[in-house]
C-alpha cells in the first residue's frame, strides 16, 4: 500500500493544524513522517526515565526492561537511512553518500568535543565514569574501538556516527542484492556472540549490528510494515510481551536486547500510525523526536546541572520522580524554543544543520 493512498491520520504526515509538515527550516518541499518522529520522541522520554533512575539508584530491577533505549536510537537511525533518506535521494546517490559520510564524521567529532568538555568540567560520574581529560584520552582505545570498559558521556552519538560512515557500503549492497546486507548482519552477529563467549565483547560491533538491522528493516516492502493489519498488531504486541518475559528471566544478551528493541519499535510504529498527530501531547512528543539528538544531549546536560546543583530532601521513588519531571519539562521547553528559533532565524537553522544535519 502506497503512502499517498493512505489517510492523513494513518501516514502521520501532519502539522498541528492537520496540514502536511515540512522539515524544520525547510522550504516545505520535504515531508516528515510523524510516526518516526513519535518513535524518536518516545525514545527520548524513555532515555530521561533511564538516566533519572540511574542517578537516583532507584528501582534497579526496572533497568532490565529499558535495555532497548540506547539500541532504539541506533536502530531507528538505520531505519531512517533506508526508509526516508534513501528514497529522498533515490536519483542522486552520490549526494546521499556524501551527506551520510559528512554527518557520520560530524557526530564522531561532536562526541569527542563534548566528552572533552564534560571530562574537564565535571569529571567523575558526570562524564560517564571518567575522572578527567587524562582519563578520557587514556581510554580512547576502549571507547572508540571496542566500546568496552569505561563509559563516555553521550555514548549513543559514536555508534550512530559509525553507522552513518558505513551506511553507503550497506546501501550499495542493498542495491546489488538483499542477501549482501543480510549476510553482513549474520557475520557480525556471529562475531558478537563468539567474542562475548570468549570474554572479549565488542560493544561497538553490537551497536553496529543493531543499526544494520534497522537499515534492513527500513528497506522492507511497504506492505510488510503496514501496521493497519490486525495480524501485524497482534504480532507486535506478542513480541513485546515475549521481550518482557525474557528480560524478566534472563540476563542481558545482545540477541535478547536486539529482539526487545525491534519489539518496542514495532509497537511504537503501530501506535504512531493509530494516534492523531494533531493532539497537543502527541505534537510535543513528535517535536522531541524531530530534534531527537538535540533533545538527547540536552536532557543529559540538564540532568548534570540538576543533580550537581539540586539539594533534595526525598529519596527513592520520589527523588526519581522529582528529577524526571524537572528534566523532561526543561528538555521539552528547550526543544520548543529551538523549534521556534528554527522557524524564525536563518542563522539558527544554519548552525543546527551544520551540527546535526
Amino acid at each position: 500500500m502506497h503512502p499517498e493512498k493512505l489517510s492523513r491520520r494513518t501516514t502521520g504526515f501532519v502539522r498541528q493544524n492537520g496540514e502536511r509538515a515540512p522539515a524544520p527550516g525547510s522550504d516545505g518541499r520535504r515531508e516528515r513522517d510523524a510516526s518516526i518522529d513519535f518513535i524518536k520522541g518516545a525514545l527520548v522520554m524513555s532515555m530521561v526515565v533511564y538516566h533519572s533512575l540511574n542517578y537516583t539508584n532507584d528501582s534497579s530491577d526496572f533497568f532490565r526492561y529499558l535495555r532497548f533505549v540506547t539500541l532504539g536510537f541506533i536502530c531507528i537511525s538505520g531505519f531512517v537511512i533506508t526508509r526516508v533518506l534513501s528514497r529522498r535521494y533515490e536519483t542522486s546517490r552520490g549526494v546521499l553518500f556524501a551527506r551520510l559520510l559528512a554527518k557520520g564524521v560530524k557526530l564522531i567529532l561532536l562526541f569527542t568535543i563534548v566528552n572533552v568538555l564534560v571530562s574537564v568540567t565535571f569529571g567523575g560520574r558526570g562524564s560517564g565514569g571518567l575522572s578527567g581529560l587524562r582519563d578520557f584520552l587514556g581510554n580512547t582505545s576502549s571507547i572508540y574501538l571496542t566500546g568496552n570498559g569505561t563509559r563516555a558521556a553521550f555514548e549513543v552519538l559514536l555508534p550512530i556516527g559509525y553507522l552513518m560512515v558505513v551506511s553507503p557500503i550497506v546501501l550499495s549492497g542493498l542495491k546489488a542484492g538483499w542477501w549482501i546486507p543480510c549476510l553482513l548482519l549474520a557475520v557480525l552477529e556471529a562475531y558478537n556472540v563468539i567474542s562475548s563467549a570468549w570474554g572479549v565483547p565488542n560493544a561497538n560491533a553490537d551497536f553496529l549490528a543493531v543499526g544494520l538491522c534497522g537499515m534492513i528493516s527500513g528497506a522492507l516492502p511497504s506492505k510488510w510494515l503496514d501496521s493497519s493489519y490486525l495480524v501485524w498488531k497482534i504480532r507486535a504486541i506478542l513480541a513485546l510481551a515475549g521481550y518482557v518475559a525474557l528480560a524478566s528471566v534472563y540476563n542481558s544478551t545482545i540477541l535478547i536486547n536486539l529482539f526487545g528493541t525491534l519489539s518496542v519499535l514495532a509497537v511504537l510504529w503501530m501506535v504512531g500510525h493509530l494516534i492523531s498527530h494533531s493532539d497537543l501531547i502527541v505534537v510535543q512528543v513528535d517535536k522531541l523526536g524531530r530534534y531527537s539528538l538535540f533533545a538527547y544531549m540536552m536532557q543529559i546536560a540538564l540532568l548534570q546541572l540538576i543533580v550537581h546543583l539540586g539539594h533534595y530532601h526525598v529519596a527513592g521513588f520520589w527523588l526519581f520522580a522529582v528529577i524526571f519531571v524537572q528534566v523532561l519539562v526543561l528538555t521539552t521547553v528547550s526543544v520548543l524554543l529551538l523549534d521556534r528559533l528554527m522557524r524564525s532565524s536563518k542563522p539558527v537553522r544554519v548552525v543546527y544543520g551544520w551540527i546535526f544535519g
